[in-house]
């Protein structure tokens, strides 16, 4: 059995005092593979608490797969790797896109909990379909912003879809916010709704792509037809 340690575990342990790292970590891998929790009340709890959620999460999804595959290929001679193999890149999968839409609002809040609660103590070959189940940041409005972009664009896009999801959090992650979206969208929907051409691009993997930054950036109407649309692509 593995473990993936994602990225906002590491996080959460660099944000902790030197000290509380060691043991945090410790117990993170400690229940991943014996199940066992912390004693007491250490002052990252809260932080572990918040955590331990997405292990437990990982390891349904692991045994779903695990499932699926055996239902796929039964017991048949030969089979019994690529079914574990699958298992084991499904439960990767899984915990991969889990990680992506890691509610990092939640360990923070915990890890501030965790500081109050410290300060008053010191005072391969088979294939499996896996239904992934994404952890969405409750305070990211993407209802809101996908609404914005198809009242400006006269679109349809669904605040539901996991691709559009991916791009408003990375860049929620990068410290944008609502105004940032919605002036995004009404500057290069002023800039563009009118040109044929342009107007196509009016669409979440272009507006909210990596290039976020130089539209939140930019006036209204001030870039050129001459620039070209294919960077868009």
């Amino acid at each position: 059995m593995g473990m993936v340690i994602h990225d906002d575990f590491w996080a959460a342990a660099q944000a902790m005092p030197e000290k509380q790292r060691a043991p945090f970590i410790y117990a993170i891998v400690e229940y991943r593979f014996t199940g066992k929790e912390p004693q007491g009340s250490p002052a990252w709890l809260p932080t572990f608490l918040v955590l331990k959620g997405r292990l437990d999460m990982g390891d349904e999804k692991s045994e779903r797969a695990r499932k699926a595959a055996n239902a796929r290929w039964g017991n048949r001679p030969g089979k019994e790797d690529a079914v574990d193999d699958a298992a084991a890149r499904a439960q990767a999968d899984a915990q991969a896109h889990a990680g992506a839409y890691a509610d990092t609002d939640a360990v923070a809040h915990a890890q501030a909990d965790a500081d109050a609660h410290a300060g008053a103590s010191s005072c391969g070959n088979a294939e499996v379909e896996v239904e992934v189940e994404y952890i969405d940041n409750p305070l990211i409005p993407f209802d809101e912003i996908v609404h914005a972009l198809n009242e400006a664009a006269g679109t349809r896009y669904r605040s539901s879809s996991a691709k559009t999801r991916r791009l408003i959090h990375a860049r929620w992650a990068e410290g944008y916010r609502l105004p940032d979206f919605l002036a995004v969208i009404d500057t290069m929907a002023a800039e563009w709704a009118g040109d044929p051409k342009m107007a196509k691009y009016l669409r979440p993997s272009t507006l909210f792509s990596p290039k976020f930054e130089d539209y939140v950036n930019r006036g209204p109407r001030t870039r050129k037809e001459a620039d070209g649309y294919a960077e868009y692509d």
